[in-house]
């Protein structure tokens, strides 16, 4: 079976890191639906991804990190609402607006998170060694400023 014409003889890069980025988030889920959740699910990745205020943020500001529509990111916001994970509270700056913050449980469940990750990231330097690691952070890190110098294209909306 030979090679489609033009790809490269590597897994592409943005493929590893696409595997690697799947491959975790599944295992957020799975952790999270072990800790008493069954309903997540990858969308709700999303906003794990981007609340990080504890005094909480704008939904359409966490739509735009998380780069999905405001719509989509209102329909994980609602879904952790009912979940009893997030709650919406209004505005000071802005009585129209709402604030999402994690309830007194989102947060007991975020630090269980947050505390997951560092054990992935442990068995993960068990594995590759803390220099490897170290280096793969380091690189990662780049790629984005490195991007907007090789090609600087515009943001997909």
């Amino acid at each position: 079976m030979s090679r489609l014409e033009g790809r490269p003889d590597h897994e592409p890069l943005i493929a590893v890191v696409e595997h690697a980025a799947r491959r975790l988030q599944d295992d957020m889920v799975a952790e999270g639906r072990s800790r008493g959740f069954p309903e997540l699910r990858l969308a709700h990745n999303a906003l794990f991804s981007t609340l990080s205020k504890p005094e909480g943020e704008r939904s359409s500001d966490l739509a735009a990190r998380a780069r999905i529509t405001k719509q989509a990111m209102g329909e994980v916001i609602r879904e952790l609402v009912d979940l009893g994970i997030l709650e919406m509270t209004p505005d000071p700056e802005d009585r129209r607006a709402k604030l999402v913050t994690y309830t007194k449980k989102g947060r007991e469940f975020a630090r269980g998170g947050f505390g997951h990750i560092l054990d992935v990231e442990q068995s993960l330097i068990g594995l590759v060694g803390q220099e490897a690691f170290d280096t793969a952070i380091a690189v990662l890190g780049r790629i984005p400023e490195a991007l907007a110098h090789i090609s600087p294209a515009e943001s997909p909306a």
